[in-house]
């Protein structure tokens, strides 16, 4: 099987995500900026940050030249809030609902390739999350694989 892997991020965590799953699946990895030829797929893996709430606008974008052709879709999210991932993939699901799965990898903040305010709320959000007692966010491995493995039909 043939898979493009799309990672539509904007600090290189969602772009990172998707370099592991392609050590584990193998394809072909770009971002959301990239050309491509669906035609040349059986499978596609679209990967998306969640910032402020809201997924990546370019997902959007590819997510609409995809929803036009008849190919399998995997959607991961990377996002800064492990505890808000039920939300996240339930939301997915209204707007990919033909996706064959979708996985919340969590996701790392990293303030040093933010601008401005961005990279002020990000250095907020993890001193925050440190008072709480909660972790700093990080990609979880463990659901990289798992996800991997469904997309090569080794689970359901």
């Amino acid at each position: 099987m043939k898979i493009l892997i799309i990672a539509c991020g904007d600090l290189g965590t969602t772009y990172k995500a998707g370099e592991k799953l392609r050590e584990l699946i193998g394809g072909d990895l770009g971002d959301g900026k990239m050309k491509y030829d669906l035609g040349d797929y059986d499978a596609v893996v679209m990967g998306t940050n969640v910032r402020f709430g809201k997924f990546n606008k370019r997902f959007y974008k590819n997510l609409k030249k995809i929803k036009k052709v008849d190919k399998d879709l995997y959607i991961y999210i990377c996002g800064a809030e492990a505890e808000k991932s039920e939300h996240y993939v339930d939301a997915m699901r209204k707007e990919a609902p033909l996706a064959k799965d979708i996985g919340y990898f969590w996701g790392e903040l990293d303030a040093s390739k933010a601008k401005r305010m961005e990279k002020y709320a990000i250095e907020s959000f993890i001193t925050g999350r440190k008072k709480d007692g909660l972790a700093k966010p990080r990609l979880l491995d463990k659901k990289i694989r798992a996800f991997a493995s469904v997309i090569k039909g080794e689970e359901n």
